[in-house]
């Protein structure tokens, strides 16, 4: 068998000399080295066919298993949750990631340098000198309005989602919401991706920057599926979407040395107590958290995350030192009807 796949090897191998931009060979190239072990060269051969032909991988689900199986080597010491990390030059490789997380195959996706360091560098720089920062408590500052401060009159929320999305294009320079959307595109390629919006003068703010301090304790541990039942804020998506699953994405903006880091916990929404729902945000749920297994992300500055935050128990770790925290994140409804994708905070 061995001495069969090395003589396919070297045919294919061969073939490729005379047929140098022939997909289907480095597809079947990229099988026989799957077969034999090296993964690498597998991954390799079947990107350089989907870089020839972009549509090959809606065909089959190959550069999904072999890129699949490369994480999980990877990430062999760390099994609780299933994890995917790649960069934005390969994001186009999952077609099917967020369809995949909501579903339950995978949990999550990294992806590295969404925005270079000098990009996010001058981002930074701006976001310091905004004026309309909002300190919401001694642990962290808000920019863009959050649909939990509305108190009956949601007309005010969608005034300042106006203001706030003008704002965020001065930010990154007009770059975030094609940067952002075409990397949310290429892991959806079989569903529609959108802002959220009730009509065309009723938008929602589809992302928040946040500034946490320093031995402020963190983000606290929820989900988004109790955030969104402590908040009463299910209503004010029914115009929008019925049947949902609800992702959470961030871009790390700036990070501390040490400590700030995603951690999810062994523990889903679905089996949340009635006890753990009277005690929500606390300091006594986090303590309760603590006695089970977790998984920490640490994403680098640049780059974005994007998992089921609707179902798996989460928070961000306090973290010592000068630095703050600074990222910006949201959500991502995807509705089950129709498979549209909505984005908003």
């Amino acid at each position: 068998m061995e001495i069969k796949l090395e003589q396919l090897v070297k045919f294919y191998e061969k073939a490729l000399v005379n047929k140098p931009n022939n997909p289907q060979i480095y597809s079947q190239l990229s099988e026989l080295y799957y077969a034999q072990g090296n993964l690498a060269g597998a991954i390799e051969t079947y990107q350089k066919a989907v870089q020839i032909q972009p549509d090959l991988e809606a065909s089959n689900n190959t550069i999904q298993r072999l890129l699949l199986a490369q994480n999980q080597t990877q990430n062999n010491d760390t099994k609780l949750y299933n994890w995917i990390t790649t960069d934005i030059e390969s994001v186009a490789c999952y077609p099917n990631a967020i369809k995949n997380i909501c579903i339950g195959k995978i949990d999550g996706i990294l992806i590295k340098q969404v925005f270079s360091l000098k990009e996010i560098e001058r981002v930074k720089e701006k976001i310091l000198t905004l004026k309309n920062r909002t300190k919401t408590t001694l642990s962290w500052e808000l920019i863009g309005e959050s649909l939990t401060n509305i108190k009956g009159e949601i007309k005010h929320y969608y005034e300042q989602s106006f203001l706030f999305n003008l704002q965020l294009k001065k930010i990154f320079e007009n770059n975030f919401e094609p940067r952002v959307l075409s990397v949310f595109n290429a892991i959806s390629k079989l569903q529609t991706l959108e802002l959220a919006r009730q009509n065309s003068e009723k938008a929602f703010i589809p992302a928040q920057i946040r500034i946490l301090y320093p031995n402020s304790g963190g983000y606290k541990a929820h989900t988004e599926h109790e955030l969104f039942e402590f908040y009463h804020l299910y209503e004010h998506l029914k115009p929008v979407v019925q049947q949902f699953d609800i992702l959470s994405y961030f871009l790390v903006i700036d990070k501390p040395e040490v400590g700030g880091e995603l951690i999810l916990y062994d523990f889903l929404s679905e089996h949340t107590t009635p006890v753990m729902k009277q005690i929500f945000y606390t300091n006594k749920l986090d303590e309760y958290l603590e006695k089970f297994r977790k998984q920490i992300i640490d994403p680098n500055i640049g780059d974005m995350v994007i998992f089921n935050g609707g179902r798996i128990w989460h928070k961000v770790a306090d973290f010592d030192g000068e630095k703050q925290r600074i990222s910006l994140g949201g959500l991502l409804v995807c509705c089950q009807e129709n498979q549209k994708i909505f984005c908003l905070t």
